[in-house]
Order: C-alpha cells, then structure tokens, then sequence
C-alpha cells in the first residue's frame, strides 16, 4: 500500500492551529513577563494549584496550559509541539489536533491533581504536549507506519529519561498526557 507523505507549505502554516497555539502561548508568555501587565495576578489566578481547584477552581486545569515559567520552559514545550502538532495535524485535522492538544493537557492536569498533594503547584503545556506526541505515535502505530517514526519516537523516548532526572519537572504529567494520547491515537478512526 502506498501512503502519501502529509506536506507542509506556508499557506498550511498560516492556517495552522499548532502554530496557532504557539502564537497564542508566545502572548501568554509576554503577558507574565513584560512588567506593563500584572504578571504575578495573572499567574495566581491562571496557575494550577491543587489547593485551590480542590475548592472548586476547576479552569486552572485548562488555563495553566498557556503559562510557563521562563523561556527555556516555553521553548522546550513549543519545539516539540511544533514537530507533533504539526504532523498530527497533517495527519488527521485541526479540530482533531486542537482536541487532543486540549484534551491531553487537561487530563494529564486531573491526573496529576489526584496523585499529587494539595500543596502541588504545576504550570505549563507538557501534558499537552507529550499528548500530541501519543497521539502521533499511537496513530502511526495503529496504521503499521512505525518505521516512518524513528526520530519522533527518539525524541519521546529521550524527552522521558530527560525530564525523569530534572528539578521542578513535572513527570505526572507527561506519563499521563502521553497515555491520554495514544488512547486518543488508537481510538481514531482515520
């Protein structure tokens, strides 16, 4: 069976939702640096501190999504959802990605939320993320076109072990946005 290869063109990116979101954290980010905006109100309210969506502020599962804590942190998360994105969304649509995307990060964000203690405060898109990348490799896996996954699967596989080793990581969150993504990726039907 001959499969054609997704292509990217600038057209393609310029409707993309990937770069899209990208854009969308880029502002966010700007938001809680520039000293013009109140950055430290933005991030207590938008953060996601067990404590308070234990009293009810369920957003910040959603919300803490588009924060991150400095640049490296905002980098890291957005090159390798600018490789996942944009096949997943090549691949499958931009409604399909924008659902795992969102859908990752939110339950990888719950997960979280109930093995961790309240006391537990967590910002940034990696659930999100390492979702897209399941979803990216489930989906290749289901249509029996691993070996056109190599260097994608590296990067997870090295992503794991790097974060597994790093202060402040968050690794519930890529186990868990990972898992939700490749149930995302068996259960299409593309």
């Amino acid at each position: 069976m001959i499969v054609s290869r997704p292509t990217l063109n600038l057209q393609s990116l310029k409707t993309s939702a990937a770069v899209h979101i990208l854009l969308f954290q880029a502002v966010c980010y700007l938001l809680l640096t520039v000293p013009l905006f109140p950055n430290r109100l933005l991030f207590e309210k938008t953060a996601c501190i067990h404590l308070y969506i234990a009293e009810g502020e369920w957003w910040r599962l959603l919300t803490s999504l588009w924060i991150h804590t400095d640049f490296s942190h905002l980098f890291a998360n957005s090159m390798t959802f600018l490789l996942f994105g944009l096949l997943l969304e090549a691949e499958r649509s931009r409604s399909d990605l924008l659902l795992v995307y969102l859908s990752s990060g939110i339950i990888a964000n719950l997960f979280c939320f109930f093995i961790t203690p309240l006391t537990y405060i967590h910002v940034g898109a990696s659930g999100a993320v390492f979702g897209t990348a399941g979803a990216v490799f489930a989906g290749r896996w289901r249509k029996e076109r691993f070996h056109r996954l190599s260097l994608p699967a590296l990067l997870v596989i090295f992503s794991f072990i790097i974060t597994a080793f790093q202060e402040n990581e968050n690794v519930y969150t890529h186990i868990f946005g990972f898992l939700w993504g490749m149930v995302c990726g068996w259960a299409a039907r593309k």
